[in-house]
């Protein structure tokens, strides 16, 4: 999954080349 960066809560925040909302996956 490309585009997937560290959250602070330590989790992976996706984020789509169309930023909608955010899906964050643990």
């Amino acid at each position: 999954v490309s585009g997937a960066v560290p959250g602070s809560n330590g989790s992976f925040v996706v984020v789509r080349p169309a930023i909608k909302k955010p899906a964050k996956k643990s």
